[in-house]
């Protein structure tokens, strides 16, 4: 299967160490239900080149007049490849909840590095996986690899991206969804240098 998606966002952060932002997938084809999502990240340690945030996130989904909310609290741990962390490596892992009866809790787990090619140019790359714990111990045996290219400026920044879902198949992994997803991303922080809450700069 391929699927294309244009998403848009903004993030204000009033502080250094504070991060909100808003984002919405844009209703490009027929019929594409609203998808909404939230997030706000807090950084608790600076340690030289190790950082360390608190995150959650809130999405709505809404489609044919139902909505379905689901949410995310979780930490991101960060490890700087330079002095001024335009280049890093990244761990992942979040709990998640919804507004029906949950009985189990899935979490996420993802590494991802973003390595500085140019003044204004990124690399991005990402893998993801989960598992549940509760009436439902179970691991998930997939993975969602994503891989694109940031261009950013002081406020504004575009990164469009493939991601690709692998299965295993008779012991070896097959991909079986591959998407193309573009991004355009607004952000406003007081002072002169611009940062992400857990230390990364745009």
């Amino acid at each position: 299967m391929i699927a294309t998606g244009l998403m848009v966002g903004g993030a204000y952060s009033p502080t250094d160490d504070l991060q909100l932002s808003a984002g919405t997938l844009l209703p490009i084809v027929e019929d594409m239900p609203f998808l909404g999502l939230g997030t706000a990240k807090a950084r608790l340690l600076h340690a030289g080149r190790f950082h360390l945030a608190a995150q959650g996130s809130l999405t709505l989904l809404a489609e044919n007049g139902a909505t379905f909310w689901g949410a995310t609290v979780g930490g991101v741990a960060t490890y700087c490849l330079d002095a001024d962390c335009f280049s890093h490596v990244s761990g992942y892992v979040a709990g998640g909840f919804a507004d029906e009866d949950q009985t189990a809790v899935p979490f996420l787990l993802a590494g991802s590095a973003v390595v500085r090619v140019a003044r204004r140019i990124k690399l991005v790359f990402e893998v993801d996986t989960a598992f549940i714990v509760g009436d439902i111990n179970e691991y998930s045996d997939a993975y969602l690899g994503w891989y694109g290219i940031r261009f950013t400026s002081a406020a504004i920044g575009a990164a469009p991206s493939r991601w690709r879902k692998a299965l295993p198949s008779g012991g070896w992994w097959k991909v079986t969804t591959t998407s193309t997803l573009g991004a355009i991303h607004c952000s406003s922080r007081p002072g002169s240098r611009a940062r992400t809450a857990d230390g990364q700069p745009t």
